[in-house]
């Protein structure tokens, strides 16, 4: 066991280096929510330029009868086109089945593969193995108030699968709810989150139906907020900076960017998700109310006339 963290932790190392992002997770029951079952997860990922880097580890504690370890990690490299980024990435997954009656038990190793897509209105990740695989699709949509909608699905060897789609509501700035469905263990899923800082976030939620009801608690944070999100071209700001040339310009002419920072960022920054949203779809921060524009003349993204 001592070889598998300290396999975990040599990967990790890395990522302090960049901006970096973490996720913890604590939750009860397995993936079908039949059995209770003690489950620990860590997500983290970074990236510098072109590269960028997930760590994916869980660890199962089956009272009574075994343990499961899984850890994964790789590198990826892409290319920007517009507003969309691709990444493509190898590396490897290590897997470790512990029985309790026996003292040790033998881990093994794969190559694992990784791609996303991503956008700053929604995501999609695909990382795997033989032993491993883990899809998450993420969009954003207007209902009034900004909604996150996610799917999750999982599959780890010997386990069922988990598969669960979710609403993320973005009530204010500081938190919101969550509501969500498990098709195959035929869960309702249900919860809150709440982000008291701006690098800081926590959610719980509850897994319910026939039988036995299970949670989730999650705790993620980041290293650096001012990071540049995977989305946004390089070099972007020194551009916005430059003034459009026109042969004939209007007294009125207002200048927008063609691309701005993902809505998670602008939310970190302090713009109320509403105000985020209108922004990352218009590029225009003259149409925000004066609290939005100071804030964003904070980072040197101001409401700018030619």
């Amino acid at each position: 066991m001592a070889k598998a963290w300290v396999f975990v932790v040599a990967l990790l190392l890395p990522q302090f280096i960049f901006p970096l992002s973490v996720r913890l997770q604590r939750d009860t029951g397995n993936a079908a929510a039949s059995a209770p079952v003690q489950g620990d997860q860590l997500e983290a990922s970074g990236s510098s330029g072109a590269i960028s880097y997930n760590v994916y580890a869980r660890r199962d504690d089956f009272a009574g009868d075994r343990s499961l370890l899984n850890a994964a990690a790789l590198v990826y490299s892409g290319l920007t086109v517009e507003e969309h980024r691709f990444g493509f990435g190898l590396g490897s997954h290590y897997r470790l089945e512990k029985l309790q009656r026996l003292r040790a038990g033998q881990g093994d190793f794969y190559p694992a593969l990784g791609f996303f897509w991503s956008h700053p209105l929604f995501r999609a990740d695909l990382s795997g193995s033989e032993y491993l695989t883990r899809v998450s699709v993420s969009g954003l949509i207007d209902l009034g108030l900004p909604v996150e909608l996610n799917c999750d699905f999982e599959y780890l060897h010997s386990q069922p699968y988990r598969w669960s789609a979710n609403a993320f509501l973005f009530v204010s700035r500081y938190g919101g709810a969550i509501a969500g469905y498990e098709p195959l263990s035929q869960r309702l899923r249900a919860g809150f989150w709440v982000a008291p800082a701006k690098a800081l976030r926590l959610s719980a939620l509850t897994r319910f139906g026939a039988g036995e009801t299970f949670y989730e608690l999650a705790l993620s944070f980041q290293f650096d907020d001012t990071a540049q999100p995977q989305g946004e071209l390089p070099g972007y700001h020194a551009n916005a900076d430059q003034p459009e040339k026109d042969d004939a310009p209007k007294k009125s002419q207002r200048r927008t960017p063609r691309n701005v920072p993902a809505f998670a960022v602008l939310v970190k920054w302090g713009l109320s998700p509403v105000e985020a949203l209108k922004f990352t779809r218009e590029k225009d921060a003259c149409a925000l109310s004066e609290r939005a524009q100071r804030t964003l003349a904070a980072k040197n993204w101001g409401c700018r006339d030619a």
